[in-house]
């Protein structure tokens, strides 16, 4: 799959995408017929080709399909099924925070920072992940972000950047601060993200709006 499949293979799982239909999949090629499989089995959503001709012209692949139908009636009523919820992508293991290309271990933590400092969004050294933080300390708040800045990374069809831009309109934080962040440091339902520091000492948690949710869940998928 090219780069534009897994970016809206990406937006699809963030948005809980269910069912796609295809429409006239009887004028596409091999290759972009195996494009729209591939997605399907990345999403894990439901996905209908609508073939529009004879069905002895079927290629192999949609040939082998769980289920074929003809007719109005049979197609409505598939359209009336609720579609499988699409599962959350598998990550790989997060590597340790501080871990480096040439395997350098974190810094020992200094004397005196080993109680989480009590404001909002402050944390101490090491890094656990913005769940384990969110138990610990509560989120800074996010900064409401000018009307013009909220709707910009949402126009933007590579996920990775439309979420990375969104933390800085939310944060005021600079995109540097974004190196090195996990899979682990943001919150499963996407409510929070920890974003790091030189050294990892007080990396704060901030709250992320529910604007920038969806673009954040396309980032990490």
């Amino acid at each position: 799959m090219n780069a534009a499949w897994l970016a809206t293979a990406a937006w699809g799982v963030a948005m809980g995408v269910r069912h796609v239909v295809v429409l006239r999949a009887h004028l596409l090629t091999l290759r972009r017929i195996d494009q729209p499989l591939a997605w399907r089995e990345l999403t894990v959503a439901q996905l209908t080709l609508l073939w529009q001709k004879p069905p002895r012209g079927l290629p192999p692949a949609p040939a082998r399909v769980e289920r074929r139908i003809s007719g109005r009636d049979q197609f409505e009523a598939l359209l009336a099924e609720p579609g499988p919820i699409p599962a959350r992508p598998s990550f790989p293991p997060a590597l340790p925070a501080m871990a480096t290309a040439a395997g350098h271990s974190p810094s020992p933590q200094p004397r005196g920072t080993g109680a989480a400092s009590t404001r909002p969004g402050r944390r101490a050294h090491p890094c656990a992940g913005a769940l384990a933080t969110a138990q610990l300390v509560q989120a800074a708040p996010a900064i409401r972000a000018a009307s013009e800045e909220a709707p910009a990374p949402a126009a933007l069809a590579h996920p990775i950047i439309a979420g990375a831009l969104s933390v800085p309109a939310f944060t005021r934080a600079g995109l540097g601060s974004l190196r090195f962040t996990r899979d682990l440091d943001i919150t499963g339902d996407v409510c929070a993200i920890e974003l790091h520091r030189v050294g990892h000492r007080l990396c704060p948690l901030h709250a992320v709006p529910a604007w920038a949710r969806p673009l954040l869940a396309g980032a990490r998928a």
